[in-house]
């Protein structure tokens, strides 16, 4: 099925949706001639094909439009038709009964009036505009489009709701313009529909096109670039003059201006024009300026009235040294006398060096300030804000805020990137936050980057709240990264610029809030080497906790010697600290035994155990019910070592790590490798469902073996990744009646493999196992769908004929030669032929005839 609307095919696919994008030049061409000239050969003439191409142009691939278009075209195939058509560009008509306009107004008519305001609103910014979504919110609040609900939600977060269901909708489109920065835009013909709907509302003066705008428009966009090009390309014609005069005559019945956005090159002319047609009474909410220019500053203080102005972005105004260096004082200056008393965003984006950004806290409704590269500014003032942004500011050094209690309290996005320089900000030193009560430092903050500031130290901000959206703290002067992309994932890493600097650590309160993620359900501590503890009550915090992955962490619980204060906290734990963990993986660790065996105890629900690169872990100890409760005594009964009773050190060895009994009937995955000295009996884990041996884990393969394979009989899906001289055959396969998947690789001893019981199987691997002859009971394999055959079984295929594997979907083999064999000719249902590895340089003629003759009922004839 198609849609429009990415939220239908995301609720009715089963799976990833396609996104149909625009045809590309040439192909768009080949189906606009088809419509646009019929059976008709006008193509040759070159009138008709040069207006052609320049109307396609304007359809921007979209193949709906086209035929609307052409519908309209080929009626008069002339010039003058055509001609008219180009310059009227008919086929946007809203009255046409079909076509790409028409069905695009019914999902707009749809729409709820806030989000037609919302939506036709942004069709005074240029094509392929890309929205910062803060930017996009702050200026639809600015307008009043924004309503709150009956519901607790603020203006920002219901217009955050307002952009979700629009791109919902299919009226905008994600665009990810940089790292952790998404922006959107409106996409296509989509644009070009938002001018037809807003054309009383909304206008743009677009270099010397421009449409007729109406008395009552509020909104205007003034774009020039085409201007300047224009005249670089045609000295001999003054585009400019031009625009002046476009400019005059279109822009004089404009007369309540809502929002101005100037983008592009600004000259003399401009200004001359601009000044004589713009009027005091505007009372402008929204000022969007680009690429401006030191004059129009001027201009700006003097001339317009900035009273009602609640948004105010400047990018890329430069100021020279020597021409005008007073304007940015002076335009400041209007601030701090009280004209700008309704503004609530400035935004200042790669301005020149003579700007300063003096106090701003004489700005009584300013919520967010965003900054970005403005060189020469070393100090910032600013009130209490909702919303502060300071990227690539090279030379500042600090930051002060005049009223810290209430920006504590108001402060919902922080983000300073890459300040080099900023040593100072009194938000997140020591002295302030120690003010706070406990769970009250910065409570409504919703997004929190501090990233690439070496000399600025933040302690505090590792203290995360609960209703973080997205955390980064990275290359800062703390001992630790920690990064929170997700609402429900956490990752903890070694601070980069510090390295292994700083001395032992243990992961406690004072250094993360775990009091504040009780909604946190995956959680991973990355190469941590410095790492040594993490205390059972800062775990018992993690209510919600789902998945714990503990990577490279070679300190962490590597003492024999369980500390007295890991018992109070087990008590304090109410002696389960991980209570609803479901899967624990430890990856190059040196966790020993009892550690392992006390996090098993605390993870009732545990389903899923993946360990990696974990040396000291030897036998494995199923530890009966009545047993298991010994640990629960008082500290005061415990052994010297830290354990009582059943983990106590002193008869046991180092290495061996006790399991309660429960966890033999819950645990549903387990997964080993490189542990070379683990052994285990797996049989007596009665829900395994599946069992990884994924090589460096000779003695637990050997146990195996010389068990002859006593598995449980739950098992779906067996993987071992292991040499063993002993393993010449597998025996026991005939209790495995459930297993779905097999795979054996790097088994080059293996001589016998007996498949006749596994009727159930569908998938098979069989991978360097040189010494393998060809199957036992392969044609019980009857549910088979995916075999991959590599380095294995030589000769396989040639007695078999191609009754074999009826419902075989996917085939990977190493060997060209196989193709030729009776196995694969009769392979019906085959869909994915991959090979690997291939010795061979080329098909001969006779496997490539194989190849093409598939029978004619196979899916794969048609790939």
């Amino acid at each position: 099925m198609t849609t429009r609307k990415p939220s239908v095919a995301k609720r009715r696919g089963t799976a990833e949706p396609i996104k149909l994008g625009a045809l590309e030049k040439d192909d768009f061409w080949l189906l606009f001639k088809a419509h646009a000239f019929g059976d008709e050969n006008y193509e040759e003439q070159e009138s008709l094909s040069g207006i052609g191409q320049k109307i396609a142009h304007k359809l921007k691939g979209n193949p709906l439009a086209t035929q609307t278009a052409g519908a309209l075209l080929i009626e008069h195939l002339t010039v003058e038709h055509w001609t008219n058509s180009l310059k009227n560009e008919d086929w946007k008509s809203l009255h046409l009964s079909s076509g790409i306009m028409s069905s695009l107004k019914f999902c707009y008519d749809e729409l709820p009036f806030h989000l037609q305001q919302c939506f036709s609103y942004c069709s005074i910014f240029p094509y392929g505009y890309q929205f910062p979504a803060e930017e996009l919110v702050c200026m639809w609040i600015s307008h009043g489009f924004v309503k709150l609900d009956d519901s607790s939600a603020s203006l920002k977060d219901t217009g955050w709701y307002y952009l979700t269901d629009l791109v919902n909708l299919g009226f905008f489109e994600q665009v990810i313009s940089s790292v952790r920065q998404t922006s959107y835009s409106i996409s296509g013909l989509m644009h070009e529909f938002a001018r037809v709907v807003s054309r009383t509302e909304c206008a743009t003066i677009d270099g010397i096109y421009c449409n007729e705008i109406l008395p009552t428009v509020h909104h205007l966009s003034i774009l020039t670039d085409s201007i300047y090009s224009m005249d670089d390309q045609m000295s001999n014609i003054p585009c400019s003059r031009k625009f002046e005069a476009k400019l005059r005559s279109s822009f004089t019945s404009v007369k309540k201006l809502r929002s101005l956005v100037l983008i592009g090159q600004y000259d003399s002319f401009f200004f001359k024009a601009f000044q004589e047609v713009f009027q005091k009474e505007h009372h402008l909410r929204v000022l969007h300026l680009s690429a401006t220019s030191a004059d129009f500053h001027s201009f700006l203080c003097s001339r317009v009235n900035h009273r009602h102005l609640q948004y105010l972005k400047l990018q890329d105004s430069h100021v020279e040294l020597g021409s005008s260096p007073q304007v940015s004082s002076k335009f400041f200056n209007r601030v701090l006398d009280g004209w700008l008393t309704s503004l609530q965003t400035i935004h200042l984006e790669n301005c020149g060096e003579c700007w300063i950004v003096p106090s701003l806290k004489r700005l009584p409704s300013l919520t967010r300030l965003f900054l970005r590269n403005m060189r020469k500014v070393r100090e910032v003032s600013f009130p209490s804000l909702e919303e502060l942004v300071l990227v690539e500011m090279s030379e500042l050094e600090s930051c002060v805020c005049t009223s810290l209690g209430d920006m504590n309290s108001s402060l919902r996005v922080l983000d300073i990137r890459n300040c080099h320089a900023l040593k100072m900000f009194d938000l997140l030193e020591k002295h302030h936050s120690f003010k706070m009560k406990k769970g009250s430092w910065l409570p409504n903050l919703r997004k929190f980057i501090v990233y690439d500031c070496p000399h600025l130290e933040v302690v505090i901000p590792l203290r995360p709240s609960a209703t973080f959206s997205e955390l980064l703290i990275s290359r800062v002067s703390t001992s630790l990264t920690i990064d929170k992309f997700y609402m429900e994932t956490f990752e903890i890493r070694p601070n980069s610029l510090l390295g292994e600097s700083f001395g032992e650590m243990r992961l406690d309160e004072k250094i993360l809030a775990f009091h504040n993620l009780r909604d946190l359900k995956c959680l991973e501590i990355s190469f941590c080497r410095n790492l040594t503890s993490i205390p059972l009550i800062s775990f018992h915090q993690l209510v919600s906790l789902e998945s714990l992955t503990i990577v490279g962490c070679t300190k962490l619980f590597s003492s024999d010697v369980v500390s007295a204060h890991t018992h109070e906290d087990m008590i304090a734990a109410d002696y389960i600290a991980l209570p609803c963990l479901e899967s624990l993986s430890i990856f190059s660790c040196g966790i020993t035994g009892k550690w392992l065996s006390l996090m098993l105890r605390h993870a009732p629900a545990v389903k899923k155990l993946m360990l990696n690169g974990c040396p000291k872990l030897t036998q494995l100890r199923i530890e009966e019910e009545e047993n298991g409760q010994s640990n629960l005594n008082p500290a005061s009964e415990a052994s010297s070592s830290g354990y009582q009773n059943g983990l106590s050190a002193s008869s046991d060895p180092d290495g061996l790590w006790c399991i309660p009994s429960n966890l033999t009937t819950s645990l549903k995955t387990i997964t080993i490798e490189r542990c070379p000295h683990l052994i285990f009996d797996v049989a007596r884990f009665t829900s395994l469902e599946e069992l990884q041996i994924l090589g460096g884990c000779p003695k637990m393969l050997s146990s195996l073996v010389h068990r002859r394979l006593l598995l449980p009989q739950s098992l779906e899906q067996i993987a071992i990744y292991e040499e063993c001289k002993s393993l010449t055959a597998l025996h026991g396969m005939e209790s495995l009646r459930t297993l779905r998947a097999l795979a054996l690789y790097s088994n080059s001893s293996l001589e016998l493999l007996e498949l006749k019981p596994l009727t159930l199987l569908e998938d098979l691997e069989i991978v360097h196992c040189t010494s393998l002859v060809p199957l036992e009971g392969l044609r019980s394999l009857v549910n088979l769908r995916h075999f991959k055959v590599v380095g294995s079984l030589t000769g396989f295929g040639e007695s078999c004929d191609g009754t074999i594997f009826p419902r075989l979907e996917s085939l990977t083999i190493d060997m060209l030669s196989r193709l030729t064999t009776p196995f694969c000719k009769g392979l019906t249902c085959l869909q994915q032929l991959k090979l690997y590895d291939l010795k061979e340089a080329r098909l001969t003629d006779e496997q490539e005839k194989a190849l093409l003759q598939v029978p004619a009922g196979s899916p794969f004839s048609q790939l």
